[in-house]
């Protein structure tokens, strides 16, 4: 089956990645053609930031299969419409992204961006003394809640029961299996933003779930709790979350999305003064996308793909 894959050729080779004996990857970067993205039956995309028209244009399009699992940005009812099948790889980034919260939490709770100043400064001696102790704290003593317990909800959970993290969630449903195999609790959401000293955001984004950190629930927050999120930056409002900052409402945040992406330079958690940006860990949307999770990430896509090649049904349909 012809794939034309909008991912660069370069990239397949470094991730080592060869593409199953049922798929023929065209590489649109490379040897694209009109002719041959007319043939293609199926289209791989990193993400679901694409060119809806030129993939509705191509008259043999079958299935379109997602390196993510986000698909937020998406109008799936007009590839419906043309009987297009739309599958995405969720759980693919999980541990990555999980690994990502735990090293924010160390980051913020160890007071690594205050630290860090104390060495450029002439009062390094006094500064220091300062922050020894009670203000370090370590991941053990903090109890984490996290919003959301999907898959990445999950991974973390499983690494916080290692390093006996405390931790809570709350989800509209309750996962007794994952509760009773790492410890977690279920904890209804005002118990949570009140209690916990973290608060790490994993939810998907949905019509009901933009904004869902509003001045409201940041206000509701523990004093001095750190917030994290690595899910989608229309989740939060920025402005409410820089605020929170601001204010020393929260002592920290941890945000690898923003919305729009790339962030507008108006975005206010681009803005704020340097006393406030050393307890701001800010990534550029890249939690879940490590050489080792990379390469995870293609090979469930291509062997996705693969499984429709052969007339089987593919995983992950959205």
């Amino acid at each position: 089956m012809d794939v034309l894959s909008t991912i660069p050729k370069k990239r397949f080779l470094d991730a080592g990645v060869i593409p199953p004996p049922e798929l023929s990857i065209i590489h649109r970067d490379e040897d694209a053609t009109p002719y041959r993205e007319s043939v293609c039956r199926a289209v791989l995309s990193l993400h679901s930031h694409f060119p809806i028209e030129d993939y509705l244009s191509m008259p043999k399009l079958e299935i379109i299969q997602l390196l993510s699992a986000g698909h937020d940005a998406i109008d799936s009812e007009r590839f419906a419409k043309r009987n297009i099948i739309l599958c995405n790889n969720p759980g693919a980034n999980a541990d990555a992204v999980a690994e990502h919260i735990l090293m924010s939490i160390l980051y913020l709770a160890r007071r690594v961006g205050e630290c860090q100043a104390i060495d450029y400064t002439d009062a390094y001696t006094m500064q220091r003394n300062a922050m020894m102790g009670p203000l370090l704290r370590d991941a053990r003593e903090l109890r984490v809640g996290l919003v959301g317990l999907g898959q990445i909800g999950q991974a973390f959970a499983r690494m916080a029961h290692a390093l006996a993290i405390p931790c809570h969630y709350f989800s509209r449903s309750r996962r007794l299996p994952v509760e009773e195999m790492y410890g977690v609790t279920w904890l209804p959401l005002e118990t949570l933003l009140k209690t916990c000293d973290v608060i790490a955001l994993t939810l998907p984004l949905t019509k009901d779930t933009a904004h869902f950190m509003d001045r409201a629930r940041f206000a509701a927050m523990k004093d001095d709790a750190i917030f994290i999120n690595v899910s989608r930056g229309a989740l939060v409002d920025q402005g409410a979350l820089a605020e929170a900052l601001r204010t020393r409402k929260l002592y920290g945040a941890s945000t690898d999305v923003f919305d729009p992406e790339p962030p507008h330079p108006a975005n206010p958690l681009l803005h704020l003064p340097p006393d406030v940006r050393s307890r701001l860990l800010l990534t550029p949307h890249l939690a879940g996308i490590t050489n080792q999770t990379w390469r995870e990430m293609m090979q469930r896509a291509l062997s996705n793909l693969a499984r429709y090649a052969r007339g089987e049904e593919p995983f992950h349909r959205v």
